[in-house]
């Protein structure tokens, strides 16, 4: 059995009512901290950059970064990985819904692919 594949559980993971001010402080903060590190490789690189998250969630992420025009025009691609389908058909659909599918991409992968594919990459 997955984490997510209970819609209970899913919908209590990703609903600000059910989440503690605890978890929403500490995700705002590592929103804020993301930004600064995207500016900075942006200028260090000279070019919009390229993000992989693994473990997208529900795409709170993108969907953040994309309301913020001068942060989204530093990132050239986001891809994000998650080993729930359940994360990922909610990504597709909020990826959708705010029309970013040029810059934005979710899609599955359980975790004995991802070390997999790092393996090979070493």
């Amino acid at each position: 059995m997955e984490m997510y594949d209970n819609e209970n559980t899913v919908q209590k993971s990703f609903d600000i009512d059910f989440l503690t001010e605890y978890l929403v402080q500490a995700q705002w903060a590592e929103f804020i901290e993301l930004k600064k590190i995207i500016t900075e490789l942006y200028y260090v690189k000279g070019n919009p950059i390229s993000i992989l998250d693994i473990g997208i969630g529900n795409a709170r992420v993108p969907k953040h970064l994309s309301g913020i025009k001068e942060i989204w025009d530093m990132i050239e691609r986001y891809d994000g990985t998650d080993n729930a389908q359940t994360c990922v058909d909610i990504s597709r659909k909020v990826i959708a819904e705010l029309g970013i599918e040029d810059k934005v991409n979710a899609f599955f992968m359980r975790h004995y692919s991802l070390i997999n594919g790092i393996k090979n990459m070493i």
